[in-house]
């Protein structure tokens, strides 16, 4: 079927009644978020420019998830020019507050 039906799978969310979720909670990341490419990486967090164009500045805290597929990754291990989905909060200042960050 569609793209949305297999999001879970496509993801490693499990199916209800299945198991544990592979990466720290909520099940589905709520708020807001980018999904594009990563420009460049520092010490505070990374900048997304999203499908349209946009550059976006995302900040990394230590609660902040990273999955790199299905393994847990490091923000020293994310390279610029990697596609990213970002999922967070924006701050008062603009960046988004990353809680999940998944590396395709």
């Amino acid at each position: 079927s569609g793209w949305t039906q297999q999001y879970g799978r496509r993801f490693d969310l499990p199916v209800r009644g299945r198991g544990p979720l592979p990466f720290a909670s909520p099940m589905m990341p709520m708020g807001s978020g980018v999904f594009g490419k990563i420009v460049s990486v520092s010490e505070q967090g990374l900048v997304v420019q999203g499908k349209d164009g946009v550059e976006q500045a995302v900040t990394v805290s230590s609660s902040t998830s990273i999955r790199v597929g299905r393994d847990e990754a490091k923000l020293q291990d994310l390279q610029a020019g990697t596609e990213a989905a970002v999922f967070g909060e924006p701050n008062d200042e603009g960046p988004i507050d990353a809680r999940l960050i998944r590396v395709f």
